[in-house]
């Protein structure tokens, strides 16, 4: 991972626009932050809203936090609840329903930057495979979830689409070009 290149963009989440500028930086991963444009249904307060509950070594938000970019269908499609895991920052165990019943998702890791003073954007970052390429994972989220890990990786939130959409989103995610990425994807942060 020391050697992965990746892109970096400092825009806003709030203000974020489909279609920035980005500048390569070494040892970063791809920039996401211009792909949330109007970031306003995003929850980024610990794990969620409301209170928590265990599953094993998973700590789960009671609602969603996962959630999609755009809503095209019915209120629960895109949603997703990642728990993260309270003895490994590479761990998260991912749960909800997929767009398309009983189609696998594929999750992509990423890194939430907070400024360090209210001048600087707020920065996303996809975290990188060995080949340089935005990592992710896929499977079925069934009815008990995922549990999902990646090692030597830290991360606090993630993105999910189908299966079928993990080449666009790869594409999406590393050019941060809105009309890249795929129809249906959503985003959230699950851990500070």
């Amino acid at each position: 991972m020391k050697n992965a290149w990746g892109l970096l963009l400092g825009a806003s989440l709030l203000t974020g626009c489909g279609n920035a500028v980005m500048t390569p930086v070494q040892g970063q991963g791809s920039s996401a932050s211009s792909l949330l444009g109007d970031s306003g249904s995003f929850t980024w307060s610990g794990t969620g809203n409301g209170p928590s509950t265990s599953l094993g070594e998973y700590l789960c938000p009671a609602e969603a936090n996962i959630k999609p970019a755009y809503q095209w269908g019915a209120p629960t499609d895109g949603l997703y609840t990642a728990c993260p895991s309270r003895d490994s920052v590479n761990r998260i165990h991912l749960s909800g329903a997929p767009r398309n019943a009983g189609q696998r998702v594929c999750f992509f890791p990423a890194q939430v930057i907070d400024p360090t003073d209210s001048s600087q954007p707020t920065r996303i970052l996809a975290k990188p495979g060995t080949d340089g390429l935005p990592m992710a994972t896929c499977g079925y989220p069934g009815t008990i979830g995922l549990n999902l890990e990646f090692q030597y990786t830290v991360f606090n939130a993630g993105f999910v689409v189908d299966e079928a959409d993990l080449a666009q989103m790869r594409n999406c995610l590393l050019t941060s070009q809105s009309w890249q990425c795929p129809r249906d994807w959503s985003f959230g942060r699950f851990r500070k």
